[in-house]
């Protein structure tokens, strides 16, 4: 009996210590792949980011929310992100577009703008955990409209056709032709 006791001792053993060693094992194969971004949507807003070119007038529009999010939103991607604006030389001229925009009727609301600035390349999240960016505005403009399309002119009277005459035809088969 105490033989049995020590027998199953030892095998209780030696399966704890394979089961470390194979735990060990899988860890350390665990380490050699490769992870995905911890946050994939802020990696491929940020993706987005790194792609504008600074010069390149962005998509943007005047869509004030209800919340303390800023009102500013850019096109960036294939989405529409909020847009906090940072100090700017034109910080003045900036400020009184805005109050401009925030004076125009509800109804009118989102504004459609063309932006041009700098964008920082991190994503940051608001108070309501929405992603947001800064840009460093340069200048923000409302987009030419379009010009209402006037209905189209009538076309202009087509001279009434004469007769063929012989004296007037040009070619002498006509003449022969007009004279029959």
């Amino acid at each position: 009996m105490l033989a049995d006791r020590r027998a199953t001792r030892r095998g209780a053993a030696l399966c704890g210590s394979a089961l470390c060693l194979a735990v060990l094992l899988s860890a350390c194969g665990a380490s050699k792949r490769e992870r995905g971004p911890a946050n994939p949507l802020r990696a491929t807003i940020e993706d987005d980011i790194a792609a504008l070119d600074d010069e390149a007038p962005l998509p943007a529009r005047y869509n004030p929310a209800p919340c303390a999010c800023p009102p500013l939103e850019l096109r960036i991607g294939a989405r529409w992100l909020r847009a906090a604006w940072v100090s700017s030389e034109q910080a003045e001229a900036l400020a009184r577009t805005f109050e401009d925009l925030a004076a125009a009727p509800r109804r009118s609301w989102p504004i459609p703008l063309v932006a041009r600035g700098r964008v920082d390349p991190v994503a940051r999240r608001t108070a309501q955990g929405e992603y947001a960016v800064l840009v460093d505005l340069s200048a923000i403009e409302q987009p030419a409209k379009a010009p209402a399309l006037s209905p189209a002119p009538p076309p202009a009277p087509t001279p009434a056709l004469e007769p063929a005459t012989a004296e007037g035809a040009a070619d002498p088969g006509d003449a022969a032709k007009v004279a029959e």
